[in-house]
């Protein structure tokens, strides 16, 4: 019976085959140790595959995917309302989540990164994930219109961006002409959560004015969550405009910033 040695020297070319695409897929999903382990068990192989190895080869992967990227455009929406009527039909709607996070960095502990991930959603079609560390990437608009062009949603298909507003806009923006930016209720929310804790802090003599306060912004919550914007943004103002109310309104002066949607 031949040892495990020669074995693996026999066996290194389908083996190679069959574990490149192993071990970039669990290298993606899991960290390095676990997917040297892995591939251990179910392949063949010696004891010279380790995180490192794994490291290293997704490192040569990733640098190769990037080389095929073309260049950054500020707008990748192209063609003419002609020539989308002239498309065939297009395939079901595609929502598209976006947000962001801050990640501690790895060679210098205190100082942390800002991650944008994301992720889209078709009716029908697997669900496909992306991500970029932001002032870092040089092309992050090109990463998201390959995610697109690969799930093969076209020009006149119906696109749902939802987000939390702020820089992650850019990104959205002039890649469909269909596209529809949602701005993402639980940001709006946690907006109206911090100057409902500022009203509830007022010194005296402003005090008086805090259960007022407070149920005006509650009811601008309630508003946004049933996607009544413009009784959101009466109620803001008919509370600001009063003598009683020393709480400025900055979610609903966001609101009012040209493009914004209705938050859901």
């Amino acid at each position: 019976m031949p040892s495990d040695a020669r074995l693996c020297r026999a066996c290194s070319a389908s083996v190679a085959r069959t574990r490149y695409p192993l071990e970039a897929r669990w290298a993606s999903l899991a960290a390095y140790g676990v997917t040297a382990a892995l591939l251990a068990d179910v392949l063949p192989i010696d004891g010279t595959v380790n995180a490192s190895t794994i490291r290293n080869d997704a490192m040569r992967l990733a640098e190769r995917l990037e080389a095929e990227l073309g260049p950054e455009q500020a707008m990748f929406a192209s063609g003419c309302q002609a020539e989308w009527n002239k498309m065939r039909i297009p395939g079901p709607p595609v929502t598209i989540g976006i947000d962001g996070g801050y990640v501690r960095s790895w060679t210098d502990r205190p100082t942390n990164f800002e991650v944008i991930v994301g992720k889209s959603v078709p009716e029908e079609g697997p669900v496909r994930r992306f991500g970029f560390v932001a002032g870092h990437d040089e092309k992050p608009k090109r990463r998201l219109h390959a995610l697109l062009i690969d799930q093969g949603i076209t020009m006149n298909q119906e696109v749902t961006f939802m987000s939390d507003g702020a820089c992650l806009r850019d990104l959205q923006y002039y890649m469909r002409p269909n596209a529809e930016h949602v701005l993402d209720y639980f940001h709006v929310t946690m907006r109206v959560t911090v100057l409902q804790q500022m009203a509830r802090g007022l010194p005296p003599p402003l005090n008086a004015a805090v259960p007022a306060a407070v149920a005006v912004l509650e009811s601008v919550r309630r508003y946004l969550w049933h996607g009544n914007v413009g009784r959101a943004r009466r109620s803001g103002d008919t509370d600001r405009s009063s003598a009683q109310s020393p709480i400025p309104f900055c979610p609903l002066r966001a609101l009012r910033q040209p493009g914004a949607r209705k938050p859901h």
